[in-house]
C-alpha cells in the first residue's frame, strides 16, 4: 500500500536532484539557480499533474475534501457573530450565536458528504468498539 508513494517521491527527489547536473559553468550563479529553479518548479508540477500520482489521489480523494469541510465550517462559525444584535445584552447575543454555533456544528457532522465523519465512522469507531469488547 505505500509503496506506490514511495516510488512516486523518489522520482520526484531523483528528478530535483538531476536538476543541479544543469550547472553551466560558463553561467553566472544567478543564471544557473533562475535556470535550475525553472526545472526544479516543472518537475514538481509535472509531477504533481500526472493522474497516476498517488500522492495527488490520496490528497484530491482525503485532505482536500478534509480542508474544505473544516472551512466550511469555520465560516458557518465566524459568520455566527454578524448576528450580534446591539439592542440585546451581551448574555442574550451569546445565547443566539452559541445557538447557532452548536446548530452549525450538529448540521455539519450530520452532513453525509462530511469526510470526517465518513472516517470516523468506517476506521475510528470500529477499532473504539473492537477495543471496548475486549475490556
Amino acid at each position: 500500500m505505500i509503496e506506490p508513494f514511495i516510488t512516486s517521491l523518489t522520482e520526484l527527489k531523483n528528478k530535483i536532484v538531476n536538476a543541479f547536473s544543469a550547472w553551466d559553468t560558463n553561467k553566472s550563479v544567478w543564471e544557473n539557480l533562475k535556470n535550475i529553479g525553472g526545472i526544479i518548479r516543472d518537475s514538481i508540477a509535472d509531477w504533481w499533474n500526472d493522474d497516476n500520482n498517488p500522492v495527488r489521489k490520496m490528497y484530491n480523494t482525503y485532505i482536500s475534501p478534509f480542508v474544505e469541510s473544516i472551512t466550511n465550517l469555520k465560516d458557518k462559525i465566524v459568520s455566527a457573530f454578524s448576528g450580534w444584535d446591539t439592542s440585546k445584552s451581551v448574555w442574550e447575543n451569546m445565547k443566539n450565536i452559541g445557538g447557532i454555533i452548536r446548530d452549525s456544528i450538529a448540521d455539519w457532522w450530520n452532513d453525509d458528504k462530511n469526510p470526517i465523519k465518513r472516517v470516523y465512522n468506517e476506521y475510528i469507531k470500529p477499532m473504539i468498539d473492537t477495543v471496548k469488547e475486549k475490556i
